[in-house]
C-alpha cells in the first residue's frame, strides 16, 4: 500500500465506497464522512470486516476474496455511508446484524445478498436521492428497509434497478424469512425486469415468507411487473401505488391492511388459489387505466373500500362487509361468487351482469345477506338494471337488497336465448319490472316473503312466445303485478306455477293483481268429480 506523503492533515470528507475486482477478487476503499486521517492508507485482506465512522483514514482498501462463499460486509456504519458494488458473477454478501447506511450503488453486476439487516436511511429533508441504483438485487434470509429519519421531509427516494428485483427464500430444508419494507419514506421504484415475491421453497418445515411491505407512513410509486409467488405477500398499511402490471400466483397474497391504500394503474391479475384482503380501514383503488383479472378460484374479501371508474369484473369468490363504489365508466360482471353481508353496501354504475359459465359449479352468485344493500346508479341512456346472463342466480336474503340510486326499485332483465337464471326471494322485495327475454327465468319463494312490481305497465313482459317463468313454492297473495290486462295476458301464457317439491301445480292468472293459480285439466277433473260426488251424497240423504 502507498503512504500519503502530506503528514498529518485534517480534512472533511463526503463518504464513498468503491469495489474494484481483479480475476476472483473485490477490493472496497471506503472513506468516512466528517473523518480526520493521518495521511497514511493501510490495506487488510480480509474476509469479514468492520468500519466505523471514528476510524482515523483518509482510504482504507479493503480485498475480500471472491468465490461462492458469502462475504460479510460492514456493519456499524452511519448515515453518511455508501455502499458501492463492483460486483462479479458469483459473488455473495451477508451483512451478520444490522448496518445502517445513506445509499447503495451497484455499478457492476448483479448484488446476491443474505443474512442480516440492512438499512437504507436517506436522512433527507428535501430532493431527490438515489437511495439504491444498478442492475439486479436478490435477497433471502435478510431484511431490506427503506426509511427517511427526518420528520415533515419533502424529499424522494428513487430506487433505480435495470434489471430484476428478487425476494426470495433460499432454502428448502429451514424456515427463511425476507422482507422489503418501506416506512416514513415517500419512494419512487423503477425495476426494468420483473420484481419477483415469494416462491415455494417450503422444503419440509412449512412456509419462508418473503414480503414487500409498505409500513405507515410509507408512500411508494411502483413502476415494473410485479410476481408474487406461494408464501409471498404484499401488506400495506400506508401508501402503494402500482404502474405496472401485477401478478399474485397460487398462495400469493395481497393484504390492504387498515389505514393503507392500494393504486392498481396496470392489470392486478389474482390467479387460482390466491388472495386479495381489503381490511376494514383499507381502500383499493382501480385506475381509469387500471384492470382487474380475478380467477374463478381465488378469493377477495372487501370489508375496506374498493374503489373503480373502469368496468369490472369479479371472476372469483368475493365475500364482503364493506364498501364498493363503481362511479361513471364503469359497470361490474360477476362470474363466480360475490357475497355481501352485513354492513356491505355496494354502488355500481349503470348495470350489474351476472354471467356464468357452463357446466356443474360454474354459476354466477350473487347473495345479499341482511344488513347489506346493492344500488346501481342510473345513466343518462340506461336505465339501472341486474341482468341476468345464463347460469346466473340472485339471492336476497335482506329486505329490498336490490335497488336504484339508493331506494328506487329495480330492474331485473334476462339475456336472449339463456337459461338457468334463478332468483331466491328470502325477504320481501319490491321491484320495478321483470323482462324476460327469449330465455327461461326461476323464481323461488320462501314461506313469507312477498315481491311487488311496480311498474304498471310493464310489471312482468316477454319477447317472445317461447319465453317462460317458472314460480317455485308458489303462493296465493304473494306476488303482485298490477291490473294492466297486457301484463295479465303475458303471465297467463308464459307462467308456470310449481310447489315446493317441484310438483307442477299449474298455470298462472291474475286476480286482484296478484299472480293467482289456474288448476291444471286434471286438478279441474278431480274438482269437478269431488263437487259432483258431493252433490249426490246431498241427494241420496234427502231421499
Amino acid at each position: 500500500m502507498q503512504t500519503a506523503k502530506f503528514g498529518y492533515i485534517f480534512l472533511k470528507l463526503k463518504i464513498s465506497t468503491v469495489l474494484n475486482y481483479s480475476s476472483n477478487t473485490i477490493t472496497i476503499m471506503k472513506t468516512l464522512s466528517n473523518a480526520r486521517f493521518s495521511g497514511k492508507i493501510v490495506g487488510f485482506a480480509l474476509s469479514a470486516f468492520i468500519v466505523s465512522a471514528s476510524q482515523s483514514a483518509f482510504a482504507t482498501d479493503y480485498t475480500v476474496p471472491g468465490g461462492t462463499s458469502r462475504t460479510t460486509l460492514t456493519t456499524g456504519t452511519t448515515n453518511d455511508d455508501t455502499y458501492i458494488f463492483n460486483s462479479v458473477s458469483g459473488i455473495k454478501y451477508q451483512v451478520n446484524g444490522t448496518s445502517t447506511i445513506k445509499s447503495v450503488s451497484v455499478i457492476n453486476g448483479a448484488v446476491d445478498i443474505a443474512i442480516g439487516t440492512l438499512n437504507i436511511d436517506i436522512n433527507a429533508a428535501s430532493g431527490t436521492v438515489n437511495a439504491l441504483t444498478g442492475s439486479s438485487w436478490s435477497m433471502n434470509y435478510f431484511d431490506l428497509n427503506f426509511k427517511n429519519s427526518v420528520a415533515d421531509s419533502t424529499a424522494l427516494a428513487q430506487i433505480t434497478l435495470t434489471g430484476a428485483l428478487n425476494v426470495l427464500s433460499g432454502s428448502t430444508g429451514g424456515t427463511q424469512y425476507q422482507n422489503m419494507s418501506f416506512a416514513n419514506i415517500n419512494a419512487a421504484v423503477g425495476v426494468g425486469g420483473t420484481t419477483t415475491i415469494g416462491n415455494d421453497m417450503s422444503g419440509s418445515t412449512g412456509g419462508n415468507t418473503s414480503k414487500l411491505n409498505i409500513n405507515s407512513g410509507a408512500t411508494v410509486a411502483w413502476t415494473g411487473a410485479i410476481s408474487v409467488g406461494k408464501y409471498g405477500q404484499i401488506n400495506a398499511t400506508g401508501a402503494f401505488t402500482a404502474n405496472s402490471a401485477v401478478s399474485l400466483l397460487t398462495g400469493a397474497n395481497l393484504n390492504v391492511l387498515s389505514g393503507g391504500t392500494f393504486n392498481s394503474n396496470g392489470t392486478l391479475t389474482a390467479n387460482a388459489g390466491s388472495f386479495v384482503t381489503i381490511a376494514s380501514g383499507g381502500t383499493f383503488n382501480v385506475g381509469s387505466s387500471g384492470t382487474l383479472a380475478l380467477n374463478a378460484t381465488s378469493t377477495t374479501a372487501i370489508n375496506g373500500t374498493f374503489n373503480a371508474s373502469t368496468v369490472v369484473t369479479f371472476g372469483g369468490i368475493v365475500n364482503s362487509s364493506g364498501a364498493v363504489n363503481i362511479s361513471s365508466g364503469g359497470n361490474l360482471t360477476i362470474n363466480r361468487a360475490a357475497t355481501l353481508n352485513s354492513g356491505a353496501y355496494w354502488t355500481v354504475y349503470d348495470k350489474v351482469t351476472l354471467q356464468g359459465a357452463s357446466g356443474e359449479g360454474n354459476t354466477a352468485v350473487l347473495t345479499v345477506n341482511d344488513g347489506a344493500k346493492l344500488s346501481v346508479t342510473r345513466s343518462s341512456s340506461n336505465g339501472a338494471r341486474v341482468i341476468f346472463s345464463g347460469n346466473a342466480t340472485v339471492i336476497l336474503n335482506a329486505a329490498n337488497a336490490l335497488v336504484i340510486n339508493g331506494s328506487e326499485a329495480m330492474s331485473l332483465v334476462t339475456v336472449m336465448g339463456t337459461t338457468n337464471n334463478k332468483l331466491y326471494i328470502n325477504a320481501n322485495q319490491s321491484f320495478n319490472n321483470l323482462f324476460v327475454n327469449t330465455s327461461t327465468f326461476d323464481m323461488y319463494l320462501d314461506d313469507t316473503s312477498t315481491v311487488t312490481f311496480s311498474l304498471a305497465s310493464s310489471a312482468i313482459t316477454f319477447t317472445t312466445e317461447a319465453d317462460l317463468l317458472n314460480i317455485y313454492n308458489f303462493r296465493e297473495d304473494a306476488i303482485y303485478v298490477g291490473t294492466n290486462q297486457t301484463i295479465k295476458d303475458g303471465i297467463i301464457s308464459h307462467t308456470k306455477l310449481y310447489d315446493d317439491a317441484g310438483e307442477l301445480l299449474g298455470s298462472a292468472t291474475v286476480i286482484g293483481g296478484y299472480i293467482a293459480l289456474v288448476p291444471e285439466p286434471a286438478a279441474w277433473a278431480a274438482i269437478f268429480g269431488a263437487a259432483a260426488l258431493g252433490f249426490a251424497l246431498m241427494r241420496r240423504r234427502r231421499r
